[in-house]
């Protein structure tokens, strides 16, 4: 409608009513400028693949020539929620363009005492006229059907769960579930304290085009089903509302995932601008070890080695469950006429192929040409894998230079693969999409049944290489394809390592080490060390032992003269070591009891030991005896009645090993001395006793008297 031809003509006449040839002016009037978009543009980004995609926004664009449509607006306009006394007449209106379906739009009521919702409710009807394109619609809850806040909340809800709005009165909170799950609440400014009147509400007032417009005023008198009072609408200037589109991508891995959103904006003649985003949902988080992994310890060899815990592992992205499907075998083209053209599929046993679809793409500009939505169970020939051929009529599957196939789950491109080249898909699952080339094709020259297919060994499709053409195998695995069983769920794997103690045979360090990743490569490991440690010494028990003093006074007792056991918790009796150890005990300690420490050693080095009581019995010899034997032996000699010699000895009883000398001298003299009437000689002092016999303890001292 913005272009047409304006036809402007001249025409000169003359008096006498001769007319010129008249002259026309055609202006062809086009459109050929393309819109622009309004603001800023969805930017490319990266997501975590455990987090919801971003809603779609709404992008609009103007244009030099096309005014566009009035876009619609919707918000919450009024709400009555407390009032004086037993609240009644409760509501909540919504206010917008007129002709907006409400059925498309849902009320969610949350508690503000812990964010959860506590009503939903779906609307109905068609928001009317009132004035200038707007109305508003008011929605009746039952008595104290809408909480009374301190705070509370209400989501505005475009089914299926793009949020709208998300208001609250009396104060914020954070939503904890439903379609504002995450979401802090906007507040209200005013609020219903309780003793205003029935017939009251709180409202938006003023003059504007959208919500942020308007200001909340109230509680005053209510206007369920009108606009309020000094409310006045007005329609936002005309945009072109861009269409959506939005492909999937399986990335290479459970968990990653490319979106590519693309939104056109076209005009009235056909001029279009596109943008294009794209979100990569990628998976980099590590799995969780469940339950929680076992933490280091230190145990006593005695005691028994705790077992090793099994661990199981979940993931945010990664079930470990993830059904796998690809593209396995093609044959599109053979020498002649082409025949028994085919597509097989290959994957895990038991996927539902009603989920998938094959889209044909021409290389020749992108375009699809034909879709098909596959049916069947993939079958269990092999390790839980099988194969389903699909085929298709004579010259049903072009023959390249280059064309594609995609393979679509539920809207998500799983493969665009393409043979005899690489192109970029226009339209469909696939649109915006560059090919990945097989790297193998069928030139036309080879014969009817043959294919190209995968070989190799794994359970995924980049374990496999494209092969041929060579003999087909439609609906069958593949020669040369060995598919390898998929565990179920994260797989944990588990180690163990033991490093002995050098110098104790019992102790050692146990080290047990837990790994998993996810098909992404995120890995989480745990190491556990178990220390297993001898620090106990032996259990020692000693009996008492009684030791007579030898002649020289002593006596030793060595660790060898008690008699006692010895037990260990880890070593055996006969591995455990007596210590050496000796105690002498002299006449000091004879009659009395004496404390003996015996000690005994295990394997890793831990003593123990026990006191023996050593009972030292009296030896009389101790106490040396001093006796004189005065046999009154004359020896005949004298020469008067008082110069007469006598023989006498002095005899001490002791222990043996000592001297015994002469300190003092009185009346006593030499056994030798010369007869009377000579004096006797005296005996030196420092005179030795003689030990008689030898080692006997008894020591003599011989001489004579004068009597």
């Amino acid at each position: 409608p913005q272009e047409f031809t304006l036809t402007r003509t001249w025409t000169a006449v003359d008096d006498c009513g001769n007319a010129a040839t008249p002259f026309t002016q055609t202006i062809n009037v086009v459109d050929d400028t393309p819109p622009v978009f309004n603001g800023s543009l969805p930017a490319n980004t990266t997501i975590s693949c455990s987090v919801s995609l971003p809603p779609v926004p709404t992008v609009t664009a103007n244009d030099n020539c096309d005014p566009g449509q009035v876009p619609p607006v919707i918000f919450i306009n009024e709400i009555h929620y407390d009032n004086v006394g037993i609240d009644a007449g409760e509501f909540i209106e919504i206010a917008g363009t007129a002709g907006t379906n409400l059925s498309d739009y849902q009320l969610v009521l949350y508690n503000g005492n812990g964010g959860a919702s506590y009503n939903f409710t779906t609307l109905s009807g068609t928001i009317d006229n009132e004035s200038g394109g707007f109305g508003a619609v008011s929605f009746s809850f039952p008595v104290d059907g809408i909480q009374n806040g301190s705070p509370d909340g209400i989501a505005l809800v475009r089914l299926p769960n793009t949020l709208v709005q998300f208001l609250s009165y009396e104060g914020t909170f954070t939503a904890l579930d439903g379609p504002a799950a995450g979401v802090l609440s906007t507040a209200i400014p005013v609020s219903e304290p309780g003793t205003n009147a029935i017939g009251t509400s709180i409202q938006l007032t003023g003059v504007g085009q959208t919500y942020p417009n308007f200001t909340w005023v109230g509680p005053i008198s209510a206007s369920p089903n009108t606009l309020n009072a000094g409310q006045t609408i007005q329609p936002l200037p005309g945009v072109i509302t861009a269409t959506f589109a939005q492909t999937m991508m399986a990335g290479t891995c459970d968990g990653e995932t490319t979106v590519r959103r693309t939104w056109t904006a076209t005009d009235a003649c056909g001029n279009a601008v596109q943008h294009t985003q794209t979100i990569f949902l990628d998976d980099n988080t590590a799995p969780v070890s469940a339950p929680p992994p076992p933490q280091k310890t230190t145990i006593s060899c005695s005691g028994p080695v705790p077992p090793a815990a099994t661990l199981t592992a979940t993931d945010a992205c990664d079930a470990g469950t993830t059904e796998r499907v690809w593209l396995n075998e093609i044959h599109y083209d053979n020498v002649g006429v082409d025949a028994g053209e085919f597509i097989e599929v290959a994957g895990t046993a038991g996927a539902d192929l009603s989920q998938y679809q094959i889209v044909l793409y021409n290389g020749n500009g992108g375009a699809i040409y034909n879709t098909r939505t596959l049916s069947g169970v993939i079958d269990n020939e092999q390790n839980g894998f099988g194969a389903v051929s699909f085929s298709y009529p004579v010259d049903g599957v072009q023959n390249g230079s280059p064309d594609g196939i995609a393979l679509v789950r539920n809207g998500m491109v799983v493969q665009f693969l393409s043979y005899e080249g690489t192109f970029t898909a226009v339209g469909g699952a696939a649109n915006g999409m560059l090919s990945t080339d097989i790297g193998v094709s069928e030139p036309g020259t080879n014969a009817i049944g043959t294919s190209i297919y995968l070989t190799g060994t794994g359970d995924e499709y980049s374990d496999f290489t494209w092969t041929g053409p060579l003999a087909a195998s439609p609906g069958t695995i593949n020669t040369g394809q060995n598919f390898v069983a998929l565990p179920t769920g994260l797989v944990v794997t588990f180690n163990q390592t033991i490093a002995n103690a050098p110098n104790c045979p019992f102790g050692r360090t146990i080290t047990r080490t837990w790994s998993v990743a996810d098909d992404c490569g995120n890995a989480t490991q745990h190491t556990q060390t178990i220390t297993v440690v001898d620090n106990t010494p032996p259990t020692v028990t000693c009996q008492p032992l009684t030791v007579n003093l030898a002649l020289n006074g002593t006596v030793t007792v060595t660790q060898a003269n008690i008699t006692y056991s010895a037990t260990d918790n880890c070593s055996t009796p006969t591995a455990l070591v007596l210590l050496p150890n000796s105690a002498t005990y002299t006449c000091a300690q004879a009659g009395t009891t004496q404390n003996f420490t015996v000690s005994v050693t295990d394997q890793c080095g831990n003593t123990g030991t026990c006191s023996a009581t050593v009972t030292i019995n009296p030896f009389p010899r101790c106490t040396p005896e001093v006796s004189i034997s005065d046999p009154c032996v004359c020896k005949n000699n004298a020469t008067n009645l008082s110069n007469g010699q006598f023989g006498e000895t002095i005899k001490i009883t002791s222990i043996t090993g000592l001297t015994w000398t002469v300190t003092a001298i009185n009346g006593l003299f030499q056994a030798g001395s010369p007869a009377p009437p000579n004096a006797p000689l005296p005996i030196a002092i420092g005179t030795a006793f003689t030990e008689m016999p030898v080692g006997s303890g008894d020591y003599f001292l011989n001489g004579i008297h004068v009597d």
